[in-house]
């Protein structure tokens, strides 16, 4: 395994940050690819008939409740869902995260994407998504 992390056999030196780079734009980056990367996988599975068998409030594992949040502050309302729509929904919010020029800048100016980059609502903004895809990949796994 230490080896195919292309770092020498080094898991330190894998996970290190790069000489140079700025450690807030080293995990954009890296919330984009997990993104990425848990998308394709969803993407393979989702065209699993067995999917649709589920109603509000299930998954896998079993007994697990899935739960999301529609709408914000005062109106938001919390609905039962299924474990294949709760993925949608979140892959869905984190799309939108990422795609908000205000919260992920493009690289063509490298000067306001640091200083976004470098904001606590950012590391905030970070932190859930990398929650929620930790999350997402734990039921995609456990199916």
């Amino acid at each position: 395994t230490k080896q195919t992390l292309g770092a020498g056999g080094s898991l330190n030196d894998a996970v290190a940050l790069p000489q140079g780079e700025s450690c807030a734009g080293w995990v954009a980056v890296h919330a984009i690819d997990f993104y990425n990367d848990v998308s394709t996988i969803w993407a393979v599975m989702a065209e699993d008939p067995y999917l649709d068998s589920f109603r509000p409030g299930e998954g896998f594992p079993s007994g697990v409740e899935y739960r999301w949040s529609e709408g914000s502050g005062r109106d938001a309302t919390t609905v039962s869902v299924s474990a294949p729509v709760y993925i949608e929904k979140v892959l869905q919010w984190i799309a939108d995260q990422i795609n908000d020029e205000t919260k992920f800048p493009d690289d063509d100016d490298e000067a306001e994407a640091l200083r976004v980059f470098q904001t606590p609502q950012f590391a905030a903004l970070c932190g859930q998504i990398f929650r929620r895809l930790f999350r997402v990949y734990g039921i995609i796994y456990s199916s």
